[in-house]
């Protein structure tokens, strides 16, 4: 009897320790589950960059072609020459340049795109495999705790108390694991959004600076010149940085919609209709990032009650084991149902 009692107080010492480590890691499945979805979706992203970068690259070996066909051309430089058309030349040569230069532009935000997707990839990928540790810790020790419960309760027993509870603690972790999921979902829409409005703010302060050097032309003409393209280029990879990040958003959120098409590619003389064009995307992407804070703040009140709710029906179960097993430990103690819990 005394090797019985002994074995039955080893178990609950056990069952004690495997209950902790569930507490502690109740959270890794879904977190892992939200985590694949991010890798997922970021590899959606990469692989349409990836083809954007490739179709570029033919571009751009194109528009360089037609480039060099009309820069070392002596032949078409004499011939306009001739004709008397030197400046539709010199206006054609300028033309084929500047869309070579945009294709160049494109293809460096491509690939800075990419890079930035990729140390995202990294980092994400070094998360998962951080929950699937947590996971398959918990996963043996749900394992082990399920062995021992076996070993007490595989045959019938007067114990219903602790069938109840187990059904309670059951439904309450289903509630709150949907609670949490949704939580850190909304938390993700909302944090990408927050760096689509970092974005999208600092591509409208680039076209505020290149309006206001194209109007006052600061420093003299070919500073400002300088300075407009600079500040279109800058105010460009911005907000393809910003739709890059809306478009992430998008697949955890249908409630996130498109920012408006800005063509930034019409030269610095149409800068004050891209601007214009920047701040209508500003002004929908502060209006969505309040609401995704609105829903994430809502998301987190309903994930804490859930979490009392939880506690509460965990402690509950854990009291009426601790009962069992002290009424199973006592030789004293006839073996019958302990009082209800209250």
């Amino acid at each position: 009897m005394q090797a019985t009692i002994d074995q039955l107080r080893s178990i609950a010492r056990l069952t004690e320790e495997h209950l902790d480590v569930l507490a502690e890691t109740e959270n890794a499945p879904s977190a892992l589950k939200q985590q694949k979805r991010h890798i997922h979706d970021i590899n959606i992203q990469l692989s349409a960059v990836k083809k954007q970068i490739g179709l570029l690259k033919e571009k751009k070996r194109k528009e360089r072609k037609i480039y060099d066909k009309y820069y070392h051309s002596v032949v078409k430089r004499w011939a306009y020459k001739a004709t008397g058309n030197k400046a539709k030349f010199a206006a054609k040569l300028e033309n084929e340049g500047k869309r070579y230069i945009e294709v160049v532009q494109e293809l460096h935000q491509a690939n800075t795109t990419r890079n930035a997707l990729r140390t995202l990839k990294t980092e994400a990928l070094q998360a998962r495999y951080n929950l699937k540790k947590i996971c398959t810790r918990r996963a043996t020790a749900q394992r082990e705790f399920d062995n021992l419960y076996d070993r007490i309760f595989s045959c019938p027993t007067p114990f219903t108390e602790v069938e109840g509870a187990t059904r309670n603690v059951e439904s309450a972790l289903r509630a709150y694991d949907n609670a949490h999921a949704r939580l850190k979902a909304d938390e993700q829409v909302r944090n990408t959004l927050e760096e689509a409005n970092k974005a999208i703010r600092y591509s409208c302060s680039c076209l505020e600076n290149g309006r206001d050097a194209l109007v006052y032309g600061f420093g003299g003409r070919v500073t400002a010149k300088m300075t407009e393209r600079t500040a279109l280029l800058s105010a460009y990879r911005s907000i393809t940085q910003a739709r890059a990040l809306v478009a992430l958003a998008q697949h955890l959120s249908p409630e996130v919609v498109d920012l408006p098409p800005v063509d930034m590619t019409r030269g610095v003389e149409y800068i004050q209709e891209m601007r214009e064009g920047a701040e209508k995307c500003k002004r929908l992407l502060s209006a969505q990032l309040r609401t995704a804070r609105d829903e994430y703040q809502a998301s987190k009140k309903q994930a804490e009650a859930q979490a009392k709710v939880l506690d509460t029906a965990r402690k509950q179960l854990r009291e009426q084991r601790h009962r069992i097993f002290r009424h199973l430990a006592d030789t004293r103690t006839p073996l019958e149902a302990p009082p209800p819990y209250t």
